[in-house]
């Protein structure tokens, strides 16, 4: 059960790695002040902004597969272990 419960943390511990340059990515926009952002924004062209949205597709097409591929593996462990909780509550009520 430990092992279920830590693939299912690993599943939600936010994934922040982003491309490098995006204007799109949450933690790269953070790093500036809005003034900056939104003069760097405007600067872009459609290119570049086509550029750094499929790239952000990309990223997030990567953290979905990565947190499904925990969320399976949290519930194959809950699944096996569901059966020794089942037999260990079984021996816990005959007593």
């Amino acid at each position: 059960m430990g092992f279920a419960m830590f693939c299912a943390g690993m599943a939600a511990i936010p994934r922040m790695r982003g491309p490098v340059k995006s204007m799109i990515f949450f933690g790269r926009i953070i790093e500036k002040d809005a003034d900056t952002y939104v003069d760097e924004f405007s600067k872009m062209t459609e290119k570049d902004f086509l550029a750094d949205l499929t790239m952000q597709i990309h990223r997030n097409s990567e953290i979905a597969c990565e947190k499904h591929h925990w969320v399976r593996k949290s519930l194959f462990w809950s699944f096996l272990s569901a059966g020794v909780w089942i037999v260990a509550i079984a021996m816990l009520v005959k007593v």
